[in-house]
């Protein structure tokens, strides 16, 4: 996984020319279709996005990762680039000689193997060519000859790409040449400012005038000098990047797998795809056909001709009525059928030939119409054409959380308890015809399967593979793999043979019948074939299969396993296989291993190196199941059993041992089986029976550790020992005989039977489980199928033995069902997240407890909690959102053979502000650092501390990520932004830290004044917490600084910094013992609004008690927060935002007094800046005032405001730090329009004639009164 910084976000644009190149393989996932057209809008985000050209780096290159190592020398360094034959890679620098337009610098090129992983190739990007990491994916297929456009058609679509590449931040993908779709996009990017990367894959050897690319980093000078033909093409001049791709031929398509590769890895880092068709050919259809499959959303340019204009008029009938053809397979294919037909005489006018087989891929396409919509350069006359990229990007938003919601629903769905062991399923793919070597079987319904069921007419096919017979032992020639025809001899011997079919190992004559041949019948059942198939032996045929996994190097939350792809059938599977005569299992598993899976050729340093680690990981291992494999090999008289063991690397071998295809494997790598919802979709398609043995590996990881230890749990007798090739029910261990034991505490809460109801002292099971049959069949559990014991009713732990029977210390027989909350907060200054935790017994765990009778998991888990915290914790259950981590067992030291822990486990993540308030309420609990290096949270319960690794994973890259709200902000389109926000399929997109991240984002944006500041206070409206605002990001992270505040600050902070620095200060400073207001911020707001500084003061400690026990904190930091980043956008010139800001204030009087004091104060020190729009600004605070002061009811209600001085924004106004009312502010403002309201007229009557406590020649006298002299020249 690449490490990007969090604060940059950009997208990836794809174009593929099908002249020259054949549709990628259908890898892609989450591409989605746009819905409706949307009003133009203007692309403001280049004048505050980072510049992208570096003036001693190519062309667009970061500036703010330049080092004194040269781009090149970095390439070679960080991914050893080779060529297709193992040479060192070329890779330089292009000058182009007939360029006259300024790409930014020379482009950067790469020739590298097809081989090359995808990894390798994005850390060229974002490492060595200092690209930031996409956020969005566009794909442009179409034809690669050249595009005859209308020019008005072509000027529409140029500068409609330009202007979605540009706002989306994009990348842009090309075949790289100077023809076709290439040549047309490479154009339309070419010369803008903060230049948008055009990156091409090309095939190295269709390159013409290569040559004199072939050096290592070197600047080259690149001409066409002939023109392009079908044997070469000329790289395009206004790209900025090339990847040109070697895979040992001479023909075109070397770099589509590479380039499908780079594409699939960053959807895996969840970035968006929409595929865009201008024009093409046949060749088209195969990539359009491929994107849908893969669920990309297709964008079809009707204007463009070609296979894009015959599929959008082929389409347009049936997009009419997509909803209700989506919603009905049977009525979208009758459907088809019919538009097929009509339109068939109409596709030679398109260079489609009409045959079934085009039938047949359109047919797939139809089948996914929700991804495909029509665009008409015409309709809008090109002012939609970014719009509708943009909504196809919102809309894959849309369909990904749709796809995510059914998942995390399947994988958290509640089961009931099974009250008995389930049967067998018959074999299904035993009796299949997915094998083609095979003959067809005979049909097996499944309720005649098992051979005590009477079928007379029953007539299997018999087949026995002619390798099989030639192979045989009893030959003298052959490999003597196979067993000779059936004998007597044989049969003796068959009958001794050893079966493991149901786990346990038994003889052939004690587990299976023989037929009136001698040959064994299949244990599971029938078949429908005869004999032998294609398997050596009759009976069983031993197989063995390594189940290797780690942990994901960079990303410690991901399970991994090691998968290959079968060269025979394509299927992903376990890289197992037979064992040999004579061969112990443990062999076998480490032979096949290192045959499929560490295959290096002829390179002998690295055979070597993997040789030494497969024996480092092989010297370990446990069985994760031993039996029947239900193969389509198997057959009535021989059949497939295996052993798969499981080996799980260390994290250092886990990151050292590589992967080589070889023997019977395609390609060998390491496939994502996580079950957090990043699940890889190789894995989803995985041979059956191996998926269920990695399932087996995915549920119980190293469940039995803390069951099995008496040390966790002192009060427990001994447990019986249970090895780990014993620990699962369906393998014998007669030797077992565990101590029964229930605590006496829990004895004394036990209800007498089924009928008691469960009470405070009443919550335990009876002792007699039988007692509670029925009620057990009812109970929740997420373990299924469980088992239970014949004799004593008892339901079976489903994970295993654990060498105690009873209930130990638990209530329930079965599942006791617990919730642990996981709440965490993000410390932004030391750039960790922390967990709370308490210490039980030595050990930190999660503050959870047991559900009871009757309550809710967020019930329980609010109490549970509420029980460790000082303050009340409301805010942390009303603010935040929750989401399900984990629901099931949990590896528990109470843990017995009869009763175990479930639980749910919720995540809560912390606000900033609602952090500070959670504060330990004794020293049993604390805020942990996430952090492998840290003692105590290694300490950490090994349950607890997995999901929190999960969770803190999954945050790093959360932030690491832009967000759609982001994007949408970027975009500057509220229409699109309110859109996500209503919508209720985006729940994941409009959590409450996404809001946030995305008002941030929208403060800063709102400085640049063409950018809509409503679209900050939209989000104020869903959620967003000024609170909670990043206030030194909005300072220092800021792009346009018009009065530069930012200079005067850095001189501030300059004189503060120049002492020297102690021991402390270089101690990082947590971010919740920081104060709220830096010193240097608050001193230079308060030359703009006096008396700030002291404003500021009581806020560096929010969480002080003084400041937790004021009645004022609920009830005003909203609005302060919101006055203060009103201020900030003043001070930034961003007056729009400010005034919007000030229209959510509770005090709008006394924030329009103190907004116009901060423009006038701004015009006199920065009289050169602006001016005008100071002035204007002026004015409309002003106008804003009054307008409050207009809305009064009456002139009492406007005394009581106008001379209230007792607030703790009265300070505010006056370099002395004297409370004045919000009268004499505005005469200190000089506002002569509102003195002269009748309001603050009939005040100033009522004092002159002494009819108020103000009143009188003494009042007169008083201090507080002279500021009413300056009020006399106002009029």
């Amino acid at each position: 996984m690449l490490k990007f910084k969090f604060n940059e976000r950009t997208s990836v644009a794809y174009t593929n020319g099908n002249a020259q190149a054949q549709p990628p393989s259908p890898k892609r996932v989450d591409r989605l279709r746009p819905t409706g057209n949307t009003s133009s809008f203007a692309s403001n985000v280049a004048s505050v996005r980072p510049s992208t050209v570096s003036n001693d780096s190519g062309a667009g290159d970061r500036q703010d990762d330049v080092t004194d190592v040269s781009p090149e020398e970095r390439i070679a360094a960080l991914t050893s680039l080779t060529l297709y034959d193992k040479r060192p890679a070329y890779y330089g620098s292009i000058k182009f000689k007939e360029s006259v337009v300024d790409n930014g610098g020379p482009a950067r090129y790469a020739c590298l193997s097809s081989k090359t992983s995808a990894d390798k190739v994005l850390k060229v990007l974002t490492d060595a060519w200092k690209q930031k990491k996409p956020s969005v994916l566009l794909s442009v297929s179409g034809s690669a000859q050249d595009m005859r456009l209308d020019p008005y058609l072509k000027d529409l679509f140029t500068r409609g790409l330009a202007s979605a590449a540009r706002c989306t931040d994009a990348w842009v993908f090309t075949g790289g040449t100077d023809t076709g779709v290439m040549e047309l996009a490479g154009s339309a990017l070419a010369g803008q400012s903060g230049r948008t990367p055009c990156i091409g894959f090309a095939s190295w050897k269709m390159i013409s005038h290569r040559d004199v690319l072939k050096r290592r980093g070197e600047e080259r000078n690149y001409r066409k000098l002939t023109a392009n033909s079908s044997k070469s093409a000329a790289l395009d001049k206004n790209h900025t990047h090339f990847f040109l791709v070697d895979n040992g031929s001479d023909e075109w398509g070397a770099e589509i797998a590479l380039r499908a590769d780079v594409e699939e890895e960053l959807q895996k880092q969840n970035v968006p795809l929409v595929l865009l068709v201008l024009g093409g050919g046949p060749n088209t259809v195969d990539q359009v056909v491929a994107s849908a499959i893969a669920g990309a959303q297709v964008l079809l340019v009707k204007e463009s001709g070609g296979f894009a204009l015959a599929m959008a008029e082929f389409f347009e009938p049936l997009l009419v009525d997509r909803a209700k053809l989506v919603a009905s397979r049977d009525a979208s294919l009758k459907r088809f059928k019919q538009r097929f037909g009509e339109f068939q005489s109409r596709f030679e006018e398109y260079g489609l030939a009409s045959s079934n087989e085009l039938k047949a891929k359109l047919s797939e396409i139809a089948k996914r119409l929700e991804l495909i919509n029509v665009y008409s350069l015409r309709d809008e006359e090109g002012s939609s054409f970014e719009a509708s990229v943009l909504d196809a990007i919102v809309q894959s938003f849309v369909l990904k959380e749709t796809q995510l919601q059914r998942l995390e629903k399947r994988k958290l769905r509640d089961r009931p308890v099974l009250s008995l062991v389930p049967a067998t399923p018959p074999h299904v793919d035993s009796r299949s015809q997915a094998n083609p070597e095979y003959p067809a079987r005979s049909h097996v319904p499944d309720a005649k399967v098992r051979w005590d069921v009477d079928w007379p007419e029953y007539q299997p096919v018999p087949f026995t593979h002619a390798d099989v017979r030639s192979n045989a032992r009893d030959l003298d020639t052959g490999h003597k793999w196979a067993d000779p025809e059936l004998s007597p001899a044989l049969r003796a011997e068959l009958e001794e043979r050893k079966t493991y079919f149901d786990g346990v190992e038994r003889t052939l004559k004690e587990a299976c019948t023989f037929d009136e041949n001698g040959a064994p019948l299949n244990p599971r059942g029938r078949t429908g074939m005869a004999e032998r198939g294609l398997l050596g032996k009759w009976g069983p045929n031993y197989a063995a299969d390594p189940i290797v996994t780690r942990f994901d190097p960079e990303n410690p939350s991901k399970l991994q396993v090691v998968a290959i792809q079968r060269k025979d059938t394509g299927q992903w599977a376990l890289p197992g296989g037979m064992v040999d005569a004579g061969e112990n299992v443990s062999a076998t598993v480490k032979r096949e291993f290192t045959e499929e899976a560490g295959d290096f050729g002829s390179d002998k340093r690295q055979q070597s190196e993997f040789n030494a680690k497969v024996t480092e990981l092989f010297s370990g291992g446990r069985v994760v199941y031993r039996g029947y494999v239900d193969d389509p090999r198997n057959t009535d008289n021989a059949w497939m059993e295996t052993t798969a063991f499981h080996f799980h690397c260390s994290e250092e071998l886990g990151k050292m041992l590589p992967l080589n295809a070889g023997d019977d494997a395609a390609k060998v790598l390491w496939l994502d089986i996580s079950t957090s919802g990043q699940m890889d979709v190789r894995f989803k398609k995985f041979y059956a029976s191996h998926r269920k043995w990695v399932e087996l590996v995915l549920k119980s990881g190293a469940a039995r550790s803390l069951a099995v230890d008496d040390v966790m749990q002192k009060d427990y007798p001994v447990r019986f020992p249970v090895p780990d090739d014993k620990v699962a029910w369906n393998v014998v261990y007669p030797e077992y005989s565990p101590t029964f034991y229930t605590s006496e505490n829990v004895r004394k809460f036990e209800r007498t039977s089924a009928e008691e109801r469960f009470s405070k002292d009443k919550w335990g099971d009876p002792s007699d489980p039988k007692a509670v049959e029925a009620e057990l069949a009812k109970r929740e559990t997420f373990e299924v199928p469980v088992p239970f014991d014949e004799q004593s009713g008892a339901p079976r732990n489903p994970r295993g033995r654990t060498g105690l029977m009873g209930r130990g210390a638990l209530g329930l027989w079965g599942p006791n069902q617990a919730v642990d909350p996981i709440v965490t907060r993000w410390d932004a200054a030391r750039g960790l997240n922390q967990v709370f935790a308490v210490n039980r017994n030595g050990v930190w765990m999660l503050p959870g407890g047991i559900v009871r009778r009757g309550e809710s998991v967020p019930e329980a888990a609010r109490r549970a909690f509420s029980e460790k915290i000082a303050q009340e914790s409301d805010a942390l259950f009303t603010q935040t959102d929750n989401r399900v981590v984990y629901r099931g067992y949990v590896d528990d030291a109470r843990n017995t053979d009869n009763a175990w822990m479930e639980t749910t486990a919720l995540h809560f993540e912390c606000s900033f502000t609602v952090a500070k308030m959670l504060k330990p309420k004794d020293d049993k609990a604390t805020w942990l650092d996430i952090d492998g290096q840290n003692e105590a949270f290694k300490l950490m319960n090994s349950s607890h501390r997995r999901w929190v690794n999960q969770i803190d994973a999954s945050l790093k890259q959360r932030r690491k990520q832009t967000g759609l709200l982001e994007l949408v902000v970027a975009w500057n389109r509220i229409d699109i932004a309110k859109r996500v926000l209503d919508d209720p399929e985006l729940f994941e997109q409009r959590r409450r830290e996404q809001v946030q991240r995305a008002f941030q984002q929208a403060l800063m944006l709102a400085v640049d004044q063409k950018h809509d500041a409503a679209i900050a206070v939209l989000l104020l409206d869903y959620g967003a917490k000024p609170e909670d605002v990043d206030l030194e990001r909005l300072f220092e992270g800021r792009r346009r600084d018009v009065f530069e505040i930012g200079h005067e600050i850095q001189k501030v902070t300059a004189k503060a910094t120049a002492k020297p620095k102690t021991i402390r200060d270089s101690v990082p400073e947590s971010s919740f013992d920081k104060p709220l207001w830096k010193a240097e911020y608050a001193q230079v707001i308060s030359k703009y609004v006096p008396g700030f500084d002291r404003y500021a003061r009581p806020k560096e400690c929010l969480d002080s008690e003084a400041h937790a026990e004021s009645k004022n904190f609920k009830d005003t930091s909203d609005h302060l927060q919101t006055t203060e980043l009103a201020f900030w956008a003043v001070l930034h010139g961003a007056f729009e935002l400010a005034y919007l800001l000030w229209e959510r204030s509770d005090t709008p009087l006394r924030d329009a007094l103190l907004l116009q004091q901060c423009c006038q104060l701004l015009l006199k020190h920065k009289q050169r800046r602006q001016p005008r729009e100071l002035m204007e600004a002026e004015g409309r605070f002003c106008k804003a005032a009054l307008g409050v002061l207009e809305h009064l009811p009456d002139q009492d209600t406007a005394r009581g405001i106008l001379q209230s001085n007792n607030s703790k924004r009265s300070t505010l106004g006056t370099p002395n730090g004297e409370a004045v009312s919000n009268l004499n502010l505005a005469i200190m403002n000089k506002n002569k329009d509102f003195v002269a309201h009748r309001y603050c007229q009939g005040i100033a009557d009522d004092m002159w004639l002494g009819k108020t406590e103000h009143g009188g020649r003494l009042r007169m006298k008083a201090k507080t009164s002279l500021i009413w002299l300056p009020a006399q020249g106002l009029f």
